[in-house]
């Protein structure tokens, strides 16, 4: 039924409503995945361009999406049952159920596809592969996989987030080790970019831009002026990125039928594929949801007018903050791209041109997403995103 929800849903976004322009997800559920709990509508809506304009109002896309139902055998239509929860597919564990579907407006005429990992974008009847999987390749530099694969001081645990640790069985922390690192390791590029991508879709939606500047752990930058600065770093994002990636870890392990936790209930040692399945999972998408609640945070800090600033560790530093760097020497393809950019943009390339281990993300008001990256002061990239 995927091509006939773009077109209607194609049709749709190119309406405007009371002056808006019509925004909605759109959830396609199935037997094999479930967003959790879906809030029935009392009758069931028809799925056509006139219906999702007149209640997509009603809802905010980023956290909310209209249910669409198969159509009965007895039936050629299909119907809008109810709304349920956004599930977070850019920072969902891979190996554990079928990808969501999830259709969206994301401006009039055009509509993005997310299935799992792929995202792509609809429009006059054309599917463009997107290009959100090129975060991944940025060079963060950050603590916590280390912190998520070792010990902590006060003995044989782990870090499951700033505070938070569980015990080990230091024999099967032996001989688990290795494989519980290769998974952390693994994973975390993927976490780290979810997260990112999380933040930026979250600004978009706002509609009003913003800027993020990621510095390299304990690096103090003289370009940055005014801003409001917290006392101790927020470490609200630090603790979910840490924590869900610790469970994640343990949780693949525990898939494979391996544990290494010293507190593991008796009913469950015998059967630890089951323990993961009953207990950790839920704990899992619990930390994503909390991970995805604390982007959103984030995301807010942005109406500010200025700069989010954060660390690798996705430690927040403060927001509101003004770019003062001088003109720097950047590569030529910065420099013909800024030739058609304002001073939002200039001022970032700037900032990271001058800064090794930098990010920089600029977020324009009509959802343009621009990326700079300052790896070790000669690898630099510009990354033009398409949400």
């Amino acid at each position: 039924m995927l091509p006939m929800v773009l077109n209607e849903a194609f049709y749709a976004g190119l309406q405007r409503n009371e002056g808006r322009s019509v925004r909605f997800a759109i959830l396609l559920d199935n037997e094999t995945f479930k967003s959790g709990t879906v809030r029935e509508f009392s009758e069931s809506k028809p799925f056509n361009a006139k219906q999702l304009q007149s209640i997509s109002v009603a809802y905010d896309p980023s956290s909310v999406c209209l249910v669409i139902d198969k159509p009965s055998p007895d039936s050629s239509s299909i119907v809008i049952i109810g709304v349920a929860s956004r599930p977070v597919p850019a920072l969902r564990l891979s190996t554990q159920y079928p990808p969501a579907v999830i259709v969206e407006a994301v401006s009039p005429g055009t509509i993005s596809i997310e299935i799992g990992e792929l995202k792509a974008f609809y429009s006059n009847g054309e599917i463009v592969i997107s290009n959100l999987q090129v975060v991944e390749s940025l060079q963060i530099q950050s603590s916590l996989p280390i912190r998520a694969i070792t010990p902590t001081r006060f003995g044989p645990h782990l870090h499951l987030g700033s505070d938070e640790v569980t015990g080990l069985d230091e024999v099967l922390w032996a001989n688990h080790k290795n494989e519980y690192e290769q998974l952390v390791n693994n994973y975390w590029p993927r976490l780290f970019s979810g997260a990112m991508i999380s933040i930026i879709k979250k600004t978009v939606c706002k509609a009003h831009g913003g800027g993020y500047l990621f510095l390299k752990c304990g690096f103090e930058s003289n370009s940055l002026t005014g801003g409001s600065w917290f006392r101790a770093p927020s470490q609200q994002l630090t603790h979910w990125l840490s924590r869900t990636l610790a469970i994640e870890g343990l949780l693949s392990l525990a898939l494979r039928g391996k544990t290494v936790t010293a507190d593991l209930d008796a009913r469950w040692r015998d059967n630890v594929q089951e323990w993961g399945r009953d207990l950790l999972h839920p704990t899992f998408r619990d930390s994503l949801l909390n991970l995805d609640y604390a982007c959103d945070e984030c995301a807010h800090l942005s109406e500010a007018d200025g700069v989010t600033v954060l660390s690798h560790d996705f430690e927040i530093l403060g927001f509101g903050a003004s770019i003062a760097a001088p003109d720097q020497q950047m590569p030529d393809d910065w420099m013909e791209y800024l030739r058609t950019r304002g001073n939002r943009h200039r001022s970032m390339a700037n900032a990271v041109a001058s800064m090794d281990g930098s990010i920089g993300i600029v977020i324009s008001q009509d959802g343009g997403v621009t990326i700079f990256s300052n790896h070790d002061g000669h690898d630099k990239h510009l990354i033009i995103l398409a949400i």
